[in-house]
């Protein structure tokens, strides 16, 4: 097989892609051959992965069977479920429900429930055929007229969701028989394989009763059993997983937590296994646990104060610039992240070629510079009602404090996260401001974030929209991204949205932790935060 080495965030352009599964070898990753068109100018990047130094053969173990893995669900959002990311349904959605294709380890896509996956010479559709004798967890046959249909519901009009925007490249589904999808897309659009990676496909019978947490059919490694409000869920191995001798684990149990104290002694005390939703703070506090190891999966977006940008406070840009500068992100990072992170402004990894350093310097602590744009703009004093959903009122607190230092006045009206969420995904937040996390940027192409990204993407919770930033977008998700045409794209985009004209202020990169006991095998593999549920196992 040839050396698959790459930038993290970048699949080669001009590069041909054919996925298809080995001959003879059944499913899996053992079962993947890669063949590519073109030169070969694949290399490892500054602070990649290392290799093991001549006539070194690193220890590997064999996965065991068995077990159940404890883990923190977080209070599961049914609503948001199926359609959206969120991180409280981490499991239940990796768990229940498998894709087409997933992010490979070298950060280049990696067969799933596709046998083949062929992107056309020129990026404008691709062929799939599906592996044979697929099911979802009932027994019915999962088929081309699934994917299908999944396309379709997740890009319907009334589907709120990260994937409807690029489904809606999507022009044309053909469905010749069973297991065949010849698919074309509205202009080349290479990062497609993205969309792939993350589009679940869904039982059409059941997928509308998946919010009641009573009857979930998904065809993943594991299987819907049962879920107690304010306690947790229960998902069974599914004995039928298309990849042979896969899910390892026998059961995932998750449990809820009331805070975070609470989930730092169950990790401490074994009684919880893993856990996906790690703070700073519990980063800090389990680093000299001996039973216990924290894994960084690195840099994948970033958390913000969102500007709504028709709010009567808002309107003028000078009071976003001046709200932007006055975040001391250095602060934020030293005392609310705990120094697990670094101060950042741009929400790319820094091996992505989306990355531009120099760019971090548009954006710095400047309050007298706050204070001065203010002073223009006839806003001293401006009052700037925040939604809050609970669990960011400490980060809020951070923006409060600086807001304040400049003469402004942070309201942080804090509420229950479900509710602030639904908001947050219809777009009807409550006030001028609120906090999230972005993500997305740390996927196999950059362009994937700006379609993918809720803040970035229109519409979008800020309601930004000007005719001038969709023509940018436009251009920036057709060009590749290391040409010096690409990079000034990204400087651009990077001076819009820092000072120029911001609709969201950067506060801290958001990385993505996991906690997980010792005897948890599920360690970040290249380019991923973590390997698919299926491949976690317990070294009893």
């Amino acid at each position: 097989m040839p050396d698959t080495t790459t930038d993290r965030n970048l699949t080669p352009f001009g590069r041909r892609r054919f996925l298809q599964a080995a001959a003879g070898t059944g499913t899996g990753v053992a079962g993947l051959l890669l063949t590519g068109c073109g030169d070969d100018d694949d290399e490892t990047p500054p602070g990649g992965t290392s290799s093991p130094a001549a006539g070194q053969t690193p220890a590997v173990k064999t996965p065991k069977k068995g077990g159940t893995l404890v883990v923190d669900a977080g209070e599961p959002a049914p609503d948001a479920l199926v359609y959206a990311f969120n991180p409280n349904n981490f499991y239940l959605r990796w768990a229940l429900w498998d894709t087409l294709i997933i992010q490979g380890a070298d950060n280049r896509p990696r067969l799933a429930l596709a046998e083949k996956f062929e992107m056309k010479p020129d990026f404008t559709g691709v062929s799939i055929k599906l592996r044979p004798g697929l099911q979802f967890h009932d027994g019915r046959p999962l088929t081309s007229a699934d994917v299908r249909f999944s396309i379709e519901t997740f890009r319907a009009d009334t589907t709120t969701s990260q994937l409807k925007n690029p489904g809606k490249l999507i022009t044309d589904i053909k469905t010749p028989d069973a297991v065949t999808l010849d698919i074309t897309f509205s202009a080349p659009r290479p990062y497609m394989e993205d969309y792939f990676s993350l589009l679940p496909i869904v039982d059409e019978k059941t997928v509308a009763d998946a919010p009641k947490m009573k009857t979930i059919n998904g065809s993943g490694p594991f299987k819907f059993t049962s879920f107690t409000p304010n306690q947790g869920y229960v998902l069974d191995r599914n004995p039928n997983y298309w990849d042979a001798g896969k899910p390892y684990l026998d059961k995932i149990q998750g449990r809820i937590y009331s805070d975070e104290q609470a989930r730092i002694l169950a990790l401490q005390s074994g009684e919880l296994m893993h856990a996906s939703q790690v703070t700073p703070a519990m980063v800090k506090a389990l680093k000299s646990s001996k039973d216990v190891k924290v894994t960084d999966g690195g840099v994948g977006g970033s958390w913000y104060a969102g500007f709504v940008v028709d709010f009567p406070a808002l309107k003028d840009a000078r009071v976003r610039q001046a709200l932007t500068f006055a975040i001391d992100r250095k602060r934020i990072a030293n005392e609310w992240a705990e120094g697990a992170v670094s101060p950042q402004v741009l929400p790319w990894p820094k091996e992505s070629p989306a990355y531009i350093a120099g760019d971090e310097a548009l954006l710095t602590y400047d309050p007298e510079k706050a204070k001065s744009l203010l002073k223009q703009a006839g806003a001293e004093g401006v009052t700037i009602p925040m939604d809050i959903g609970q669990g960011r009122e400490g980060l809020g607190q951070y923006v409060q404090d600086d807001w304040k230092a400049i003469g402004a006045n942070a309201q942080l009206n804090v509420s229950e996260y479900s509710a602030y969420l639904e908001r947050f995904r219809t777009r009807k937040v409550n006030g001028a401001a609120f906090i999230a996390p972005m993500g997305f940027s740390d996927q196999m192409y950059p362009a994937t974030f700006f379609e993918f990204a809720q803040p970035v993407r229109i519409p979008n919770a800020s309601h930004y929209q000007p005719d001038a930033y969709k023509a940018m977008l436009a251009k920036i998700v057709e060009t590749d991204p290391r040409s010096p045409a690409g990079q000034e794209l990204l400087h651009q985009w990077n001076k819009l949205y820092l000072v120029d004209d911001p609709w969201m202020a950067p506060l801290a990169p958001n990385n993505t932790f996991f906690a997980m006991r010792k005897q948890v095998m599920a360690d970040p593999d290249g380019a991923r935060d973590a390997p698919p549920l299926s491949e976690i196992w317990i070294d009893a």
